[in-house]
């Protein structure tokens, strides 16, 4: 059977075609995700451990200041974490300086020991929403504190803590 050059170009361009609205539907699904971030970060935790006396500082700019945000942390741990759960303080600053703290607990494992949140290998990521609906005056700063009290002096096997916002009603 001969190969007709003709062919093999309007195969091209049917192909071309259907890459390019293959990508077009994958740009429409992510640009209608529900969740909108307008700020996300995470610290790497050194590799010798967190320490209780070592806050993480984030400070979200460019923020729409007519705007109210959930508030999500998410902490990342790895297979040498050796407790099922993590208490976490965190310090809402505002813009007067004012500090209001709230005290959250992240479920590491259940009580068979069996990680929660999402991952695989060594590496695991459980995330939650801190605060729902916190206006953008209420947010200038955000600290948050390890209140772990282990018998060591650094707490193992937390690798990543990371703050996203996130717009109320988006």
């Amino acid at each position: 059977m001969a190969i007709n050059p003709s062919n093999i170009k309007q195969l091209q361009r049917k192909a071309q075609g259907l890459c390019v609205a293959l990508l077009l539907i994958c740009l429409c699904m992510v640009g209608c995700t529900s969740e909108t971030k307008t700020y996300s970060k995470f610290y790497s935790i050194p590799s010798d451990g967190w320490s209780v006396k070592s806050p993480l500082h984030f400070a979200p700019d460019s923020l729409d200041s007519l705007s109210h945000f959930d508030v999500k942390l998410a902490v990342r741990h790895n297979t040498d974490y050796a407790y099922q759960d993590l208490p976490l303080a965190i310090d809402f600053i505002d813009q007067d300086g004012n500090v209001k703290r709230r005290q959250v607990t992240f479920h590491i494992a259940d009580e068979h020991g069996h990680w929660k949140g999402s991952g695989f290998g060594a590496l695991y990521q459980c995330e939650q929403i801190v605060a729902r609906d916190v206006p953008h005056a209420s947010i200038r700063r955000i600290v948050v504190w390890n209140v772990m009290q282990t018998r060591e002096k650094m707490l193992q096997g937390i690798s990543d803590v990371g703050v996203t916002l996130i717009k109320t009603g988006e």
